[in-house]
């Protein structure tokens, strides 16, 4: 067992390729690191090159038909839903800076 496989809280970004947004937000979440000792980052993305943005400690999926984003009612990129580790989603919404993607983890595993 990995050190993925034990982390139960989930925090999954949506992003988009041709999403201004996105790519700055990709950017500097490439630039630094998020912690990810207590949380798994998962990054869907739309486009098989936009997988690179990404830093070693997320996983990436890769979403061409865009049926993720659709299956979870994703409206609007760069998208964040929080899922703890009892499988409840505990914030689902837009995020457009690093420093809000840390503060959602901040806050929200704060007060699970």
């Amino acid at each position: 067992m990995n050190d993925r496989d034990e982390k139960a809280q989930k925090l999954i970004l949506f992003a988009e390729a041709d999403c201004a947004p996105c790519t700055v937000l990709a950017a500097d979440l490439s630039k630094r690191s998020l912690d990810p000792r207590e949380v798994e980052l998962i990054a869907v993305v739309d486009d098989p090159g936009f997988r690179g943005r990404f830093r070693d400690e997320w996983t990436v999926v890769v979403d061409t038909t865009r049926e993720l984003s659709s299956n979870w009612r994703i409206s609007g990129t760069p998208h964040a839903t929080l899922v703890n580790d009892d499988g409840d989603v505990i914030y689902n919404g837009v995020v457009n800076t690093r420093r809000e993607v840390k503060n959602l983890l901040r806050t929200k595993f704060s007060q699970v």
